[in-house]
């Protein structure tokens, strides 16, 4: 647990300018994904410099501020929510709450000089709650420009507006610039002063928040199910090592079966320069969840090998997309109803090795006389994983929306769908910029983990009724926004090797 508090000291003259180009200071705790803030403040309309308004208007008003400006390297323009309904919330102890109230003390202690303070609880560098309390025993006001006095002249009236500023600041992620060393004009400093809003560095600041892997609560909805328009998984086949996945598709009311493209590249890869090793010919297989084999046909036929130039999908490919596959790739276009499938890739020569890459286009623009792409609720990739052997994929999303993140290893043993499952997968997760987006202030890059008080975990024991294991690794629910996003898997224990299923699921 950690506090992060405001001096009531008051520095009434202007600060001095930034001795440096980054001076404000991040945390080495932030958040993973968007605050929902359970505002237990009154709401009383009083007469305030800033108009009519309540405490928890005030407060409101303060997360718009930081909103506006965006926070993260995105930036995210609605990263702090008030919670809705507001629930009974405790600021002092560990209730997966992110409260923000008064307080006649500090979780116990005498509030001393401090107006206010932020309290922090993480899981290494993970920030699980953030609890704002603000000392109820000030006399607090709500106003712009320079600090005010009492009319006896006797004490200053507080701004909470700037002061709650401050306290979300440190909800984002940071800290006071002259704490280390920085001289700085700064909303964000230790104590309170004529500076009312962000200033440039603050706003900086605000830009450079890498945030960690996890949120601190479970996101609030997204406006939208988070819309797939593109799945892949790239891995090494050979006689004794297959590739296995599977995905589900969403409902749509009125619609019986929709339309997906599959395309297993081989010899395409090295053509687009991603491999000197591509699979010749590899033979997919899909299957429905009764087992049966959708791509059978009346010659008795139970996969597909080969890419002629005229399908429709290498003609998508080649037309729209710019990248053609070989006529020695795999690809179908097939029509599904909605469902869970799965699929195989396996060598079609005896003795064959090499990569691949399996890609399914879900809700691609449809060619002239087509039918639109499905929508889909869940992917997976399932492949063998070594020291040398990475496992590789990646998802488009269309819009925005939230996503729950899982690769099975051990777990994979207790399911009965392997016996040989990866103990504590490393995942790394990219956008298009080829950003690391589990990077933390830290240095690690990975995530190898999934505790049981995860909520995504909650989700996989307590809805799906497929519990995930501690040495599995899995990401708390966290909005992303439309993009291409690309993964890796790799052991992170030096030279294990075992199964592994990568998993995101869109809706739940």
């Amino acid at each position: 647990m950690r506090a992060r508090a405001l001096a009531a000291s008051v520095a009434l003259g202007a600060c001095v300018a930034a001795t440096g180009a980054n001076a404000f200071f991040v945390n080495d705790t932030h958040p993973g994904g968007r605050l929902s803030m359970n505002i237990e403040l009154p709401t009383d309309i009083l007469d305030l410099g800033v108009g009519p308004k309540s405490w928890a208007q005030v407060m409101r008003d303060s997360m718009g501020v930081w909103n506006t400006i965006g926070i993260g390297t995105g930036p995210d323009h609605a990263f702090f929510a008030s919670r809705s309904p507001v629930v009974p919330g405790d600021a002092c102890n560990g209730d997966n709450v992110n409260d923000v109230r008064f307080g006649i003390d500090q979780c116990g202690m005498a509030w001393g000089t401090t107006l206010a303070v932020t309290i922090t609880r993480s899981q290494g560098s993970i920030v699980r709650e953030t609890d704002v309390s603000f000392d109820s025993n000030r006399t607090w006001g709500a106003y712009l420009g320079p600090l005010q006095r009492e009319a006896s002249g006797s004490g200053t009236v507080f701004d909470f507006r700037r002061v709650a500023i401050h306290e979300l600041g440190h909800a984002a992620g940071l800290a006071h610039p002259d704490d280390h060393a920085q001289t700085v004009s700064s909303i964000m400093n230790s104590r309170t002063s004529n500076v009312d809003s962000p200033t440039p560095d603050d706003i900086a600041g605000a830009h450079a928040i890498q945030w960690a892997t996890t949120s601190t609560t479970t996101p609030p909805p997204p406006t939208a199910d988070a819309r797939l328009a593109t799945i892949g998984t790239r891995a090494t086949v050979s006689p004794g090592a297959t590739v296995f996945g599977g995905f589900t598709i969403a409902p749509v009311p009125g619609v019986a079966r929709q339309s997906v493209y599959i395309l297993v590249r081989g010899p395409s890869l090295a053509a687009l320069g991603v491999t000197s090793t591509p699979l010749d010919l590899p033979g997919l297989r899909v299957f429905d969840s009764q087992g049966r084999d959708v791509l059978t046909n009346a010659n008795g036929g139970t996969g597909i090998s080969t890419c002629p130039a005229s399908s429709t999908v290498a003609t998508y490919y080649r037309v729209v997309r710019g990248q053609a596959p070989s006529d020695r790739d795999a690809c179908v276009q097939v029509d599904l109803a909605a469902g869970v499938y799965t699929f195989s890739i396996a060598a079609t020569s005896a003795g064959a090795s090499g990569e691949v890459l399996f890609e399914v286009l879900f809700n691609a623009q449809p060619l002239a006389g087509k039918s639109a792409g499905a929508s889909l609720n869940t992917i997976g990739s399932r492949g063998t994983v070594a020291a040398l052997r990475t496992l590789y994929g990646g998802f488009t999303l269309d819009q925005s929306g939230t996503v729950m993140i899982v690769v099975r290893g051990t777990s994979l043993n207790t399911l009965g769908v392997a016996t040989n499952g990866l103990a504590n997968p490393g995942l790394r997760l990219y956008d298009s910029a080829g950003r690391d987006l589990l990077k933390n202030t830290n240095g690690g890059v990975t995530v190898s983990s999934c505790s049981a008080t995860n909520t995504t975990a909650q989700y996989y024991a307590n809805t799906r009724g497929q519990p995930l294991s501690p040495s599995d690794a899995c990401l708390f629910p966290r909005t992303m926004a439309a993009g291409v996003y690309t993964f890796t898997i790799d052991p992170s224990l030096a030279e294990t090797s075992g199964q592994v299923l990568f998993e995101v699921t869109f809706s739940h």
